[in-house]
């Protein structure tokens, strides 16, 4: 799409869309919330925090989305047209993929409207053959060396003394673009688990235009 032309946010998707459905029919993609876990955290707290006017959205456009299960067919679809926009795809997924051969034709924009910033787990097993080895790794991810790295592979540092020099981006610099009230953390909470089945109905209805 030309650049003037590419959605800012889930809102101008929704707008732009709706305006020109034969362009956009069949077109769009995203995580299928209902298939994929990644999809059900970030869409489950992205409705959350928009309500009833992220639903009523996601109802518009949802006959003319085609769910992926994961980010890498996404980028390559779009890249080869099949299809134009993508929505959710994960950083890790699209940052790498902008600098291999054929990235230059591909854009991206942090949603101006909810750029869900999705949290890593990191744990230990009680079991673990190994555990202060583990714990040091632990140390090592979390310091300003290994999450410098961390920010290499292409997800996002969160401690502030990363120089973004260094890496793509940081949750520092992500918050001062689009603003910290429209960073939609999404987390680990257990009510997602408990609503994950009802959730995923709502969803396939949605994608159904219901």
């Amino acid at each position: 799409m030309p650049e003037g032309q590419r959605p800012t946010g889930f809102a101008s998707l929704v707008k732009a869309a709706a305006a020109d459905k034969a362009t956009f029919d069949g077109k769009i993609t995203t995580y299928d919330a209902a298939r994929n876990s990644f999809g059900l955290a970030a869409w489950w707290k992205t409705l959350q925090v928009k309500g009833d006017d992220g639903w009523k959205g996601l109802r518009e456009i949802g006959p003319m989305i085609r769910g992926e299960v994961s980010g890498g067919p996404m980028n390559e679809k779009i890249a080869t047209g099949e299809y134009l926009v993508g929505i959710a795809v994960s950083g890790i997924t699209i940052f790498p993929r902008l600098e291999q051969p054929g990235g230059e034709i591909l854009g991206f924009a942090f949603p101006d409207d909810g750029t869900p910033v999705m949290l890593r787990g990191l744990g230990i097993p009680s079991e673990a053959a190994n555990p202060n080895s583990a714990k040091l790794f632990v140390d090592y991810l979390l310091s300003q060396k290994g999450q410098t790295q961390v920010g290499k592979g292409g997800l996002t540092p969160y401690r502030e003394d990363v120089e973004e020099a260094e890496v793509r981006y940081t949750y520092q610099a992500i918050a001062a673009k689009v603003g910290m009230e429209n960073l939609i953390a999404v987390g680990f909470d257990k009510a997602l688990v408990d609503d994950a089945a009802g959730f995923a109905t709502k969803w396939t209805a949605a994608m159904a235009g219901n």
